[in-house]
């Protein structure tokens, strides 16, 4: 996206201080190395490299689109014969964990677009919904809940316990290591819990979070309210997070079936829906797959030059340089918005035209990731106006808050 000026900003008057608005930013995460990606490799044989980018691209189609049936789109299979022409570079690695042969992958941005583009599926940017997970896991006789039983509950799902907060037996296994933009093979080894939500919610690029499970957490909210899914306790619990999202899950095992039944609380919406799995490790990865899909199709757009328009937005508590150059920082993240041009300036106010890629709710629901930019309902904005027919908004700049 590019921001376009077509002047220079002259030095913006002091003014007295507008009251900075007291609600807290929520915890959008800006995702790093969404076009990066990690992945073992045998050896450094071309065919071995060839077969390792055909895999990560498409990985990185599903994770840059939100989407997981961009896997099976006929323009995305297709690419995957020319695949090395979307690298930007590679290199080998030894693994820091196990010293396993690695091959780091950097994906061209703009080819990565485009080819999103051709294949008719929407782009998800960088700055995207933090989820808190509560989890319940258990039969009819034994319920656990994740973070408070998690020794116990492992124990009874036989995967590794837990010591010091690390897995038993982690120094004999081989675990997929957890920085960003890394591949995480969850099918060849055995994996706690915690290491399988936070593998995939990376390998989606889906910010989450698990509750700490202190004192204030175990007063507030217990196993059975996680397991009957019961909103009211669940959302109080939660408050002191500020997530974007809440995602709970009664996980049932009932012989080699494990029932899993989820549900999903951001901004207003309740989804609930129900899977059915041969383990508790595809469970947990079908219902993080599915609460990304969900959230995508909220934040994703298009990237259609047919859907483009033009709106005018005008920006109160604009005081400083400092003010203009974050709020320009900030627009350029959001993936909804093609470009940006200054129209009038006055005092502590700006007025720009903005382009857009989709519609104006795309980049409205972007925006109340956090609260950075504050919609106005009354404006108190007077520029003298703008002589144009688009569409306006009005919004206070939250200058005391830091981009996230």
């Amino acid at each position: 996206m590019k921001i376009l000026t077509t002047w220079t900003l002259p030095l913006i008057s002091l003014l007295a201080a507008c009251c900075l608005l007291g609600n807290s930013a929520l915890l959008a995460k800006e995702v790093d190395g969404l076009f990066e990606i990690s992945v073992p490799v045998e050896n450094k044989s071309n065919s071995n490299r060839r077969d390792a980018i055909r895999e990560a691209l498409t990985e990185i189609m599903i994770r840059i689109s939100g989407q997981s049936t961009a896997a099976s789109n006929s323009v995305i299979e297709s690419s995957l014969r020319k695949s090395s022409a979307y690298i930007q570079r590679y290199l080998y690695r030894e693994s820091d964990i196990d010293k396993k042969l690695m091959l780091d992958l950097f994906f061209d941005q703009l080819s990565l677009r485009n080819l999103l583009r051709d294949a008719d599926l929407p782009l998800w940017g960088s700055n995207r919904p933090q989820v808190l997970i509560w989890i319940a896991i258990g039969d009819q006789q034994q319920r656990f809940l994740l973070g408070l039983d998690d020794q116990a509950m492992m124990k009874w799902i036989g995967m590794p316990e837990i010591t010091n907060g690390q897995s038993a037996d982690l120094t004999s296994r081989q675990p997929a290591e957890l920085t960003n933009g890394q591949s995480a093979d969850l099918t060849s080894r055995q994996s706690t819990v915690r290491e399988i939500l936070n593998l995939q919610a990376d390998k989606r690029g889906l910010p989450i979070l698990l509750p700490l499970m202190d004192l204030e957490d175990s007063m507030s909210i217990g196993v059975a309210d996680v397991w009957g899914r019961f909103v009211a306790p669940i959302r109080q619990a939660s408050i002191r997070y500020n997530s974007d999202a809440i995602l709970a899950a009664q996980v049932l095992k009932a012989g080699d079936v494990w029932t899993t039944r989820w549900l999903l609380l951001h901004k207003g919406r309740t989804i609930s829906w129900e899977q059915q799995s041969s383990s508790i490790e595809s469970a947990l990865i079908a219902g993080i797959n599915a609460t990304t899909d969900q959230l995508a199709e909220q934040y994703a757009v298009f990237e259609d030059s047919l859907q483009r328009n033009e709106i005018l937005i005008s920006v109160s508590n604009i005081e400083h340089i400092e003010d203009y150059a974050q709020l320009m920082d900030y627009l350029q993240q959001l993936t909804s918005v093609q470009n940006v041009t200054v129209a009038k300036v006055s005092n502590s106010a700006i007025q720009l035209r903005v382009n857009l890629i989709g519609d104006q709710q795309a980049m409205l629901q972007a925006i109340s990731l956090n609260n950075r930019l504050v919609k106005e309902s009354m404006p108190t904005i007077n520029l003298g106006g703008v002589a144009t027919k688009l569409p306006s908004l009005f919004f206070h700049w939250n200058s005391g808050l830091q981009l996230p």
